[in-house]
């Protein structure tokens, strides 16, 4: 991690804001922060810590409350905005606290936002169009831990290095070490592998317990299904709850296999025996059915022989409705014909009653002449209807013409009258139209100059308010110069009683040294060791202390007076600003100014409305021209068109009036005529109807009357009534064919049966013995039934032993594949996580893995702390057990060899027994060496800033030139180092400096020298 930027304001003692570019500061590698104590060179550490985490780097020791400045003014926001680059890219935090605006009783909440910016954004200037991250403050410190791969206490662990915290690693246990070191070398994959292994070894534990509980589930099984005696059964499950090894499991499968041979055995025993019955009972069952089967057969011959019987008395009955249905059908045959001569008489005779309703003509007189002679007059009688139809459809429109010309008379006076308001109406137009567009331009003068009103009304406003302030500064200058004049009379008089006093003093300087003369001692003024009249004491005296403590009242009152002075010459600038800007307004003059431009407002934005509604006027009175212009031209057109209709309809009703009259005839109108001669028409018209249907009646009676005779002819009937006297009900004769069918089947069905086996063979005196048969086949069957359950229990057995033993089998070869494969994931876990069953040392893989990389630390520290102690201190690992573990040794303590021991040999130390200024160098030896081996580790976090707060103060002037060597070589190599001291000799040792300096008020500021 490099830091890059870093802006503040409000933060700690610094009121103002200040920015630091670190890329300019870290240009040579190494840079100091130099300060008084207490000045705020912590400040900047706490402020790099908290924009990353939302903490100050001192810990649980440390308040965060001392981010939020305490001489800014109340009014102005905090906030810290750093920017820093990791190997994933260049980051931007910005972060405020919880602060109280004034007027506001609810705090203002922190906030913090994360941007990822794009790798020129520092060089551009253009930080500000990153790509958002994260807008919480909760989320925001998160994210960054999982950014710098460091949580807040890891960093300030090996990173920032605040007061107090900078041996903290030096001290650390082996658990918290443990927990840092693999956050830094990123070695949580071998401890996620050796736990992913255990995890693994205990389902494959698991999968090996559950085989070996199937297979002793599927022993159990067999021996219930066996059913061997109880001191066998007891003797089995015990030599199964003996195996706990898939090979052991032999002697129990031969005791097993033989168990099961005796269940089939005796299953192929039973089943010979109930073959055996099942041919007996086969016999007995044949001999019964036979038997039963002659009884069947002697009762079904005698049921046959008495229904032939019956039906051969009705042999004769039957042949009688035979009978009737064979002249049944021959008359149907000749039926036909005898209905249509009987039809055609009977239409010849309606015919002729119709004819004499519609006709004076007899009968008897009808011939194809007098057709002829109606149809030639009716001929004529059509030809005059049909020109006389023509007229009355000219006659009918006259009606129709006349009607219409007195509506167009109508309309033409009404279209007259609408043209003439019309007309008037698009007068009157032009005058209105001129008046509303000129108020329309009136009202957007004055809407137009709603801006310019609505600035003076903001100016006026604004002139108020200022008018405002400025009473309100004016007294604070009256009130300031009042605190400045008791300020000025109070530094007179402490100034005053200073000049009275050292006056005093320097009075009094002689007789104060006279005073500590001694006979014999030399003059400290003349060196004489006579002192023949020696100063005599004054009635004023005063001390070098009085003088003192009268100069710092008298300095603490000019304090005030330069604060009172500066605050009141800074009220005095913005006064005379304010006055300037104000010129010589009054309030009145003001309010006047508001009311003005407000009613000047109001009046502008009406005529914003009124300016609309004038033009909707404008438009509603240009569409009324447009419309009133369009019915003008078109009501003298219609005009016009009905005019010209009106005339010529007037000549067409003259010429139809005069046609028509000529051909009434004497009938009061066409139409009257028309109707009579269509009646006429029609009486002539049934008559000939009528004469031509008594003539064709007649006719086609004659042809039924010869196809009859022709039909008679040849049947057996002579005339249509014994036609219709042999003629059978379709009901009775349906029932009759039906009886004769079914006395003619039964019979041939009957002597069919007779003649076939197996009643063709009996003679009728047989006797059946079913009685006997059926307790012969009782017998039979009991035993049979007897025998085919024994088979079955036996095969049941025998078949649920054989496969009960397949699934042992198969359970034990399952239990040993199981096992088989389990093992190499069993050791390789026990070796992985330390286990003393698998593992030598017990040590596992995670913590073997940081005792290697712990000891590259070591071993690089050493080297620093070699030349830092010129070789007196070496440090060195210890196999310290873990607390609370069954490890046998984690070997991540430290522990300090020393070359200049006791007796002058080397002796073990721990590392809390070393001094301010040792502990101080060796814990930064281990943290160069901590950040050296990181570096060097791939895919390890990038530890290339170290910031080291205070400890140099406690060094000698030879160990400050070692240490300071050596941090001069790593700035060299790459690194930015930043040192915290008020140390004064460390500012002749790094030109690159960040100073920050005290104010009289309590608060400071920066500066920076790069």
């Amino acid at each position: 991690m490099r830091l890059r930027r870093l802006s503040m304001r409000a933060i700690g003692p610094f009121a103002g804001e200040y920015t630091i570019d670190f890329d300019q500061v870290t240009a040579s590698g190494l840079y100091l922060l130099d300060g008084p104590t207490g000045s705020g060179k912590s400040t900047i550490i706490d402020a790099i810590t908290w924009g990353l985490y939302g903490s100050v780097a001192g810990g649980e020791d440390s308040s965060n409350d001392r981010i939020r400045s305490t001489h800014a003014d109340p009014s102005v926001d905090s906030y810290v905005d750093l920017v820093f680059t990791v190997g994933s890219g260049t980051y931007r935090v910005r972060r405020t606290p919880q602060w109280v605006k004034p007027g506001r009783k609810t705090p203002i909440q922190a906030t913090a936002k994360l941007w990822k910016l794009d790798e020129g954004a520092l060089d551009s200037g253009d930080i500000e169009a990153g790509h958002v991250l994260e807008t919480k403050a909760r989320d925001t410190g998160i994210a960054i831990g999982d950014i710098l791969g460091l949580n807040k206490n890891q960093f300030v662990q090996t990173i920032i290095l605040p007061q107090g915290k900078f041996a903290d690693f030096l001290r650390l246990g082996s658990a918290a070490r443990t927990d840092l070191l693999e956050q830094i070398f990123d070695t949580s994959i071998y401890r996620q592998f050796a736990e992913d292994l255990g995890a693994l070894a205990g389902q494959a534990g698991k999968k090996v317990e559950a085989g070996h509980q199937e297979f002793s589930q599927a022993v159990g099984t067999l021996i219930s299904v066996l059913s061997p005696e109880e001191d066998a059964l007891e003797g089995l499950r015990a030599s199964r709850d003996q195996i706990s090894e898939p090979e052991d499991a032999g002697s129990l499968f031969s005791l097993l296999a033989e168990a099961v041979e005796d269940t089939e055995a005796a299953a192929e025993k039973a089943v010979s025996e109930c073959t055996a019955a099942e041919a007996l009972l086969k016999a007995a069952q044949e001999n019964l059915s036979a038997q039963q089967d002659l009884e069947k057969n002697l009762a079904r011959r005698k049921e046959l022989l008495d229904n032939q019987a019956e039906r051969r008395e009705e042999a004769p009955r039957m042949d009688a409705l035979d009978g009737q249905l064979t002249r049944d059908q021959k008359a149907r045959q000749v039926l036909p014909y005898v209905k249509a001569h009987e039809d055609a008489l009977q239409a010849t005779e309606d015919a002729t009653k119709q004819l004499a309703q519609s006709s004076t003509v007899a009968a008897g007189d009808i011939n194809e002449d007098v057709l002829n002679a109606l149809r030639s007059r009716l001929n004529d009688l059509r030809s005059q209807s049909g020109t006389l139809a023509e007229l009355r459809a000219v006659e009918r429109s006259i009606a129709t013409e006349e009607a219409r010309q007195k509506a167009d008379a109508t309309k033409l006076k009404e279209q007259q009258e609408l043209l003439e308001a019309d007309t008037a109406a698009a007068g009157e137009i032009p005058e209105k139209l001129e008046a509303a567009r000129s108020a329309k331009e009136e009202a957007h003068t004055l809407a137009a100059s709603a801006p310019s009103v609505q600035a003076a009304l903001d100016l006026a406003t604004k002139r108020s308010t200022q008018f405002g302030e400025l009473q309100a500064l004016r007294e604070k200058v009256s009130q300031a110069e009042a605190k400045a004049k008791e300020h000025a009379q109070a530094v007179e008089r402490s100034q005053d009683e200073l000049r009275q006093v050292t006056d005093a003093w320097v009075a009094s300087t002689a007789a104060n040294l006279a005073l500590e003369l001694s006979p014999g001692s030399p003059c400290p003024v003349c060196g004489s060791v006579d002192h023949p009249g020696p100063a005599q004491s004054s009635e004023t005296s005063a001390t070098r202390d009085d003088v003192d403590l009268t100069t710092a009242a008298f300095n603490k009152q000019k304090s005030l007076f330069d604060k009172a002075a500066n605050q009141l010459e800074s009220l005095r600038g913005r006064a005379s600003v304010m006055e300037e800007e104000n010129g010589d307004a009054t309030a009145e003059a003001l309010d006047k100014a508001i009311e003005e431009a407000r009613e000047a407002l109001q009046a502008a934005t009406n005529a914003g409305r009124d300016e609309a509604k004038h033009a909707a006027l404008v438009d509603e009175l240009v569409q009324k021209q447009e419309t009133l212009r369009a019915k003008i031209s078109e009501g003298a057109s219609q005009i016009s068109a009905l005019e010209s209709a009106i005339a010529q309809r007037k000549e067409t009703i003259a010429t139809h009036t005069e046609r028509v009259e000529k051909e009434r005839d004497g009938y009061s109108s066409v139409a009257e005529r028309l109707d009579a001669l269509t009646q006429k028409i029609t009486d002539a018209d049934t008559e000939a109807s009528a004469v031509q249907a008594v003539l064709n009646a007649r006719a086609d009676e004659r042809k039924q009357r010869e196809d009859l005779d022709q039909a008679l002819s040849s049947s057996e009937f002579e005339t249509a009534a014994q036609v219709r006297q042999s003629l059978v009900n379709p009901e009775d004769a349906a029932t009759w064919k039906d009886q004769i069918s079914r006395h003619r089947d039964g019979l041939r069905d009957i002597a069919k049966e007779l003649e076939s086996d197996p009643l063709a063979s009996l003679a009728g005196d047989e006797e059946p013995e079913v009685g006997a048969a059926q307790e012969a086949h009782d017998a039979a069957n009991l035993a049979a039934d007897k025998a085919r359950r024994a088979a079955s229990d036996a095969q049941s057995l025998a078949s649920q032993s054989k496969r009960r033993m397949s699934e042992v089998i198969s359970s034990r070869a399952s239990w040993q594949k199981i096992k088989d494969s389990a093992g190499p994931i069993v050791r390789l876990s026990g070796l992985a996580n330390g286990s003393r069953k698998y593992s030598r040392t017990g040590i596992p893989l995670a913590t073997y893995v940081l005792q290697q990389r712990f000891e590259h630390v070591v071993q690089r520290a050493n080297e620093h702390l070699a030349e830092i102690s010129l070789g007196r201190y070496e440090l060195q690992t210890t196999e310290e057990k873990e607390s609370g573990t069954r490890q046998q040794k984690v070997g991540l303590g430290l522990q300090v060899l020393d070359h200049s021991g006791e007796s002058g040999g080397d002796s073990i130390r721990a590392t809390r027994t070393l001094s301010g200024g040792e502990t101080f160098y060796v814990a930064l030896t281990l943290a160069l060496a901590l950040a050296d081996v990181v570096c060097a580790e791939n895919g390890g976090i990038q530890l290339d800033t170290l910031m080291i707060d205070e400890g140099f103060g406690s060094l000698d002037e030879s160990t400050l030139d070692q240490v300071m060597q050596l941090l001069t070589g790593l700035a060299s190599g790459g690194r930015a180092v930043a040192l915290v001291s008020h140390v004064s000799e460390m500012k002749k040792m790094v030109p690159e400096q960040i100073t920050v300096l005290p104010q009289p008020d309590g608060s400071s500021r920066l500066e920076v020298h790069a």
